[in-house]
């Protein structure tokens, strides 16, 4: 059985949209995983972290080695792209984002990278907080300015930040109801992670 000129085109289509997934899967897994500036060490590795940050959001940004099957336009966006790929005339910038935000902050949180260091001070609000290791029991102690939690434990860094933030809502006389505070602890705890403030400035 031969193949006529239109399963050829078929498969020429759907080898295209294969590669254009490939190109979006392999961005997606160097956006997720070169935020953490540990993970950028090497200049190359930096470019391609700004790349993939310009794919997905800069609407500037274009593919060069792409064009649209049928008008044959070139210089497509990333959004012209996935219109190719998911063979739709309309695109949600806002849902991509969505899922963009969702796979990294799945990755961040469920993969669990690393430990952020507990220290054995930290100040809130001008208090300075002696911690205390405790892996059996977490609480903090207003009077003494002590914070009892696991120091070493594996996500005892995560026990540590919660207790932190705390402290701070507790200081800035902010009350929250528990799911909006472990919405917030979350997104807080992530950003320290992702972002790792505590790690030393190269000098």
């Amino acid at each position: 059985m031969h193949e006529t000129q239109d399963d050829e085109n078929l498969y020429a289509e759907e080898d295209y949209k294969r590669l254009i997934k490939a190109v979006f899967d392999s961005s997606l897994i160097d956006y997720i995983k070169l935020q953490h500036s540990n993970n950028r060490d090497k200049k190359f590795l930096q470019q391609s972290f700004i790349n993939t940050v310009d794919m997905f959001f800069d609407e500037d940004y274009r593919f060069k080695h792409f064009q649209d099957l049928e008008t044959q336009t070139e210089d497509l966006s990333f959004l012209e792209l996935m219109k190719i790929y998911l063979e739709s005339n309309k695109m949600d910038k806002n849902r991509i984002h969505e899922y963009i935000s969702k796979e990294s902050m799945s990755y961040w949180w469920e993969k669990n990278f690393h430990n952020l260091q507990v220290p054995e001070t930290i100040t809130i609000a001008g208090i300075v907080w002696t911690i205390k290791n405790s892996p059996a029991n977490c609480f903090i102690d207003h009077e003494n300015k002590r914070i009892y939690c696991p120091v070493n434990a594996v996500e005892s860094d995560r026990i540590f930040f919660k207790l932190c933030l705390q402290q701070i809502c507790n200081s800035a006389e902010i009350h929250l109801s528990e799911t909006d505070f472990d919405k917030l602890f979350k997104l807080f705890y992530l950003f320290l992670k992702i972002n790792a403030p505590f790690t030393q400035r190269k000098k």
